[in-house]
C-alpha cells in the first residue's frame, strides 16, 4: 500500500515545536531571572544541537517510519530498539499529568479561577483533554498534522511572541524590572546546590527533537526536509523559550512565581497594566489549545514507533492492529 506524503518541512517545524517548544516549562526556568540564558545555551551545547545533529542524520539515512526504534534496531538489534521505543514511551507517563495539569488550571482560569483549586474538575478536565487528544489521532495523519501545525501556531508561537511583544513595550515604556541584566548576572552561583538539579530540568525540557522521525514513511522528500526543518526547529525552539523565559522573569518576583500558572501571572500583570484585561481570556484559550496539541503529538509519536516493533514481533501480535 502506498503511503501518502503529507508531511513537508513545514509541518515537521510544526511538530518539533509543538512538541519541544513547551509553555509549560516557561515559568520554572524563569526563576533563575536573568541566568537562564547561561543554562539554556549550556543546555544547547551538551544537548539539544548534538541530538538534533544526530536525528537529523539518522532521519536521512533510515527514511522509514518508526525513529529512534529502527535507528537502534538496525545497529543494534529489535531487543534494544523495542527498549529504546518502550523508554520513550513510558517516560510519558511521568510527563502527562504536569502538562494536563497546567491545561486544566489554564482551563479554570478562564472559566472561573476558584475553580483552580477544584481537585474532582482538574480530574474530569484532564480525562477529558487526554481521550480527546487521542481520538483527534484516530482520524490519521492529515488531521494530527493539521492539529499539531495550528496548535504549534496558535497555541505556542503566537503566546511566545505575544509575551516577549509585552515585555519589550514594557521595559522601553519605563516600567521596573525584576531582574537585572548584567554580565555579573547572567552566570549562576556555582556554589548553588540546586544548580545540577535546575540544568536536569532544563535539559529535560528540550527532549522531543527526534520525535517527528516516527513519521518518516509520510514525508515528502526526507533527504531534504529533515535537515532543514531541525535547523529551523531549534534556532526557533531555544529564542522562544529564552525570550518568553524571560519576559515571565521580568514582571513576576521570584518569591510570587507559580511554577504552574507563571505565564498566566506574568500576562495578567503585563495586560492590567496596558489596559488590556480583556484580552487574558483570549489569550488563554489559545494556550490551551497549544498544549492539547502538544500532548496529542506525545501520543501518536511513541505510539507509532511501538508499532513498529510490535509488528517486528517484539509484543503479542494484537497490538499490531490498525484502525
Amino acid at each position: 500500500m502506498t503511503v501518502k506524503k503529507v508531511l513537508n518541512v513545514f509541518s515537521l517545524v510544526m511538530i518539533n515545536i509543538i512538541a519541544v517548544d513547551s509553555l509549560r516549562s516557561l515559568p520554572f526556568s524563569a526563576e533563575y531571572g536573568f541566568s537562564l540564558v547561561f543554562f539554556y545555551l549550556l543546555a544547547g551545547l551538551m544537548f539539544f544541537w548534538p541530538v538534533a545533529l544526530v536525528s537529523a542524520e539518522l532521519a536521512t539515512a533510515f527514511p522509514s517510519k518508526g525513529g529512534i526504534y529502527v535507528w537502534v534496531r538496525e545497529a543494534f538489534g529489535e531487543f534494544w530498539g523495542f527498549m529504546v521505543i518502550w523508554l520513550q514511551w513510558v517516560y510519558n507517563i511521568a510527563w502527562y499529568p504536569t502538562i494536563l495539569s497546567f491545561i486544566g488550571v489554564a482551563i479554570a482560569f478562564v472559566i472561573h479561577p476558584s475553580l483552580a483549586d477544584n481537585k474532582a474538575f482538574i480530574l474530569v478536565l484532564i480525562m477529558v483533554v487526554y481521550w480527546g487528544a487521542t481520538l483527534v489521532n484516530f482520524c490519521g495523519m492529515k488531521i494530527s498534522s493539521w492539529v499539531s501545525n495550528v496548535g504549534a501556531l496558535l497555541g505556542t508561537l503566537l503566546p511566545m511572541v505575544f509575551i516577549i511583544i509585552l515585555a519589550m513595550i514594557w521595559l522601553l515604556t519605563g516600567h521596573s524590572s525584576q531582574i537585572t541584566f548584567s554580565s555579573h548576572t547572567f552566570f549562576p552561583d556555582f556554589q548553588d546546590s540546586d544548580l545540577l538539579s535546575f540544568l536536569m530540568a532544563i535539559l529535560f525540557g528540550l527532549v522531543g527533537i527526534e520525535l517527528s522521525a516516527v513519521h518518516a514513511d509520510q514525508v515528502d522528500d526526507p533527504g531534504r526536509s529533515y535537515p532543514r526543518a531541525i535547523l529551523y526547529s531549534t534556532v526557533i525552539i531555544l529564542v522562544s523559550l529564552i525570550l518568553s523565559s524571560l519576559a515571565i522573569a521580568i514582571v513576576v518576583p521570584k518569591r510570587e512565581l507559580s511554577v504552574v500558572t507563571g505565564l498566566l501571572q506574568a500576562l495578567e500583570i503585563y495586560l492590567r497594566s496596558f489596559h488590556l484585561a480583556w484580552v487574558l481570556p483570549i489569550i488563554t484559550i489559545f494556550i490551551v489549545f497549544g498544549g492539547i496539541s502538544s500532548v496529542a503529538t506525545w501520543i501518536i509519536g511513541p505510539a507509532k514507533g511501538l508499532l513498529v516493533a510490535v509488528q517486528d514481533g517484539n509484543a503479542p501480535e494484537i497490538l499490531a492492529r490498525m484502525n
